[in-house]
């Protein structure tokens, strides 16, 4: 009886990695078919260049998170490991150099892991088109963690600095703004984003467990 539970319990967990690598084929195959219609639409409208740049950065840091989801089946994330393979995307060798990233490990789980990637991709790209990255500035990155009524916090914080022409932009609140202020898990404290002399900061904090 012993050997025959086992048995199942093998013949199900081969079924569930069936299953995930088929939903992970199927998410990315979807991705591409998503960003080939993107670029055929933007080409299709003048000075929509910009846009579909943008557009396309996001898809690229949605499938960067599902790469490493997918890799290690559905588990909770690395803030680090996350960081790097988006900020990765979202800059050139030379503006990386110029990045810090300090905190501890620390996990995000799968749920947010999308929202979070579209976070610091947002971010980043800011930074290289408008902020430190694209002024010889720099960029820290630093996260912690602590307790909140029994719940692990996260604390995040994005700080540039060295972007003498940094300004509280005016106006209607771009998309990319509305994603940072949108993008936090449900219950998170809203986020501050302050347009400093010498830079940009970004502070986020939410429950991650």
């Amino acid at each position: 009886m012993q050997g025959h539970d086992v048995s199942l319990q093998a013949r199900a967990r081969e079924r569930q990695r069936e299953l995930i690598e088929e939903l992970n084929h199927r998410v990315k195959n979807n991705l591409a078919v998503i960003q080939g219609i993107a670029r055929q639409t933007f080409r299709s409208l003048p000075g929509a260049d910009k846009a579909s740049a943008a557009f396309v950065g996001r898809l690229h840091a949605m499938a960067a998170a599902h790469e490493i989801l997918a890799s290690q089946d559905w588990e909770p994330v690395a803030l680090g490991q996350l960081a790097v393979k988006v900020i990765g995307r979202s800059s050139a060798r030379d503006e990386i150099s110029r990045i810090t990233l300090d905190g501890p490990d620390v996990f995000i789980p799968a749920q947010m892991t999308g929202s979070l990637a579209l976070i610091l991709n947002e971010l980043a790209t800011n930074a290289v088109l408008h902020g430190a990255l694209g002024r010889e500035g720099r960029v820290a990155l630093t996260w912690s963690s602590d307790s909140a009524g029994g719940a692990s916090r996260l604390l995040f914080e994005w700080v540039e600095t060295g972007c003498r022409h940094a300004a509280t932009p005016v106006g209607p609140a771009g998309v990319g703004t509305m994603l940072l202020r949108n993008l936090l898990p449900s219950g998170a404290e809203p986020p501050e984003l302050e347009f400093r002399a010498d830079g940009f900061r970004y502070r986020a904090a939410f429950l991650i467990g």
